[in-house]
């Protein structure tokens, strides 16, 4: 009876260290999931930030910047110029001065992007080389040369500039 009373201690001591086994392991498995849990939330947050980032970046880009728009009045007897490279050709010099005046604003000047001739008129839009900062910029371009009125370019009478969406 004895040696069945040993077996039977040494089978309830065996079962105690197997539960104990389990507890630790499922305890381990437990701060395992834990710090799984913790560091997936850490990610989460990491890359709901970059998205975040991700979209003002993409929404910027996607904003189209402000055009300087200059309508150029020509007097009755100074012909209309009749082709967007004469009309290129005659507010060359004005141009340039435009985009100088942005550089010295901070930005990388403008460029004729668009021109439309009429009788006795020219519509020159002029777009920022450098987006960031260009609303700001393009503003204050257009509101110094309509303060000045000018340099105009010869047989305009009358000129103005506005800032327009693109």
């Amino acid at each position: 009876m004895g040696l069945y009373v040993f077996i039977a201690v040494e089978w309830v001591a065996c079962l105690v260290v197997v539960v104990l086994i389990v507890r630790a392991v499922r305890r381990g498995d437990a701060e395992a999931e834990a710090r799984v849990q913790k560091l997936a939330a850490e990610k989460r947050v990491e890359i709901d930030a970059a998205w975040a980032e991700a979209a003002r970046a993409q929404a910027a880009l996607a904003a189209l910047p402000p055009e300087l728009v200059l309508e150029l009045d020509y007097s009755d007897d100074e012909p209309s110029p009749d082709d967007l490279f004469a009309a290129s050709e005659h507010a060359k010099l004005l141009v340039s001065s435009l985009s100088e005046q942005e550089q010295a604003l901070g930005g990388s000047g403008l460029t004729l992007t668009a021109a439309r001739v009429e009788f006795g008129a020219v519509r020159l839009t002029l777009s920022p080389v450098e987006r960031i900062g260009s609303a700001e910029r393009v503003r204050r371009v257009a509101d110094e040369w309509n303060a000045r009125g000018g340099p105009l370019p010869p047989g305009v009478t009358a000129a103005r500039a506005d800032v327009s969406a693109a």
